[in-house]
């Protein structure tokens, strides 16, 4: 199994977004950004929330609560 997230269309949105692929605990790297946010091949796929389950740490993206297969990554609002 890869240690990437996927894309694929979210069925409640419609649009593009990132899904884990595995279980990663909390506090634990999900994957790093090469560029900025917006305009990171992964990065620009990520969901944003008022309740994010990912934080960006420089360019590390870092889950803040446990995360299961299948569940949309998002960061906070403030990070567009």
């Amino acid at each position: 199994m890869s240690l990437y997230p996927i894309i694929r269309r979210c069925k409640y949105s419609h649009v593009q977004r990132l899904f884990s692929q595995r279980t990663v605990p909390k506090h634990s790297p999900v994957f790093k950004l090469r560029l900025v946010i917006d305009q990171d091949q992964l990065g620009k796929h990520l969901g944003r929330s008022v309740a994010p389950n990912c934080v960006v740490h420089e360019s590390l993206v870092v889950a803040t609560k446990n995360i299961e297969p299948g569940t949309v990554l998002t960061v906070g609002l403030g990070l567009w």
